[in-house]
């Protein structure tokens, strides 16, 4: 788990991003960052204590190919423990019940394999622009 500290501003964007694959992470986190969030963790899986206490805004995971009930109990999981962060959910799937699932169980953006950069640069830039102030 990486865990980067410093000053905040209050218009930046914290996010967590859960990846269990190590080669895609630097990836991702480069694209957010160049994108105006401020990634502050990466893990390869759900840690509700850690999650609970980064408190970030965003939470940008790879629920995998799978359609099985535990990917989607993560989505529950993930609620409970930051209940305010925004949740983008990607995965390995196009699947119609995949995506349909993941938003139903509480995404607030929802990526396929058939999304490529653009679209995941889209889905940043939507969750990660300047928080309002009050948010």
């Amino acid at each position: 788990m990486i865990v980067r500290s410093g000053p905040v501003s209050r218009q930046t964007r914290n996010v967590v991003v859960l990846e269990p694959q190590l080669l895609f992470v630097p990836h991702l986190v480069t694209s957010l960052e160049a994108n105006g969030c401020r990634v502050i963790g990466t893990m390869p899986s759900v840690d509700e204590a850690t999650l609970t206490f980064l408190s970030p805004d965003i939470v940008f995971v790879d629920l995998g190919v799978s359609e099985s009930a535990s990917n989607f109990a993560t989505l529950k999981r993930l609620r409970e423990a930051v209940p305010r962060a925004r949740l983008v959910v990607y995965g390995g799937t196009s699947s119609p019940t995949w995506r349909a699932t993941a938003w139903a169980q509480g995404a607030d953006q929802v990526l396929t394999d058939r999304d490529g950069l653009p679209e995941f640069l889209e889905a940043a830039n939507a969750v990660c622009a300047p928080a309002p102030l009050g948010w």
